[in-house]
């Protein structure tokens, strides 16, 4: 029982805000015991309001702003799953975001195929 108990505390508990649902009932999640982070998924979230892809949207900006209003209420850690551009990383850190994830799977697996194509053409 106690390699369990301390396995539980080095693990991390993360919840993906992704959807408009989580954002109308983010007071109610954060208020669940055992969360330690929580992360936004901005394009997901873009999809379920309706604009998908425009992270960048107004309508988008205050869904965030609302959000971080409610962690910095509850004292609540948050971070980003994102794409790499320097003054939308400042955004997010200038809300107080804590935890950054750059890039995704296919963006990163379609630059190394780009680059094994480039240098199978120099051959």
């Amino acid at each position: 029982m106690e390699y369990i108990s301390d396995k539980n505390k080095e693990t991390v508990v993360a919840v993906q805000i992704e959807h408009i649902d989580a954002v109308d009932n983010l007071e109610e999640i954060v208020k669940t015991d055992g969360i330690d982070l929580y992360i936004f998924g901005p394009n997901d979230l873009s999809g379920s309001v309706g604009l998908l892809g425009q992270v960048q949207d107004r309508k988008l900006l205050e869904l965030y702003e609302k959000s971080v209003s409610v962690f910095k209420k509850y004292n609540k850690p948050f971070g980003v799953a994102t794409y790499f551009e320097p003054k939308w990383i400042e955004y997010w850190k200038k809300l107080g975001c804590t935890m950054f994830f750059i890039g995704c799977d296919y963006a990163f697996l379609g630059s190394g195929v780009k680059n094994m194509v480039s240098d199978f053409k120099k051959i």
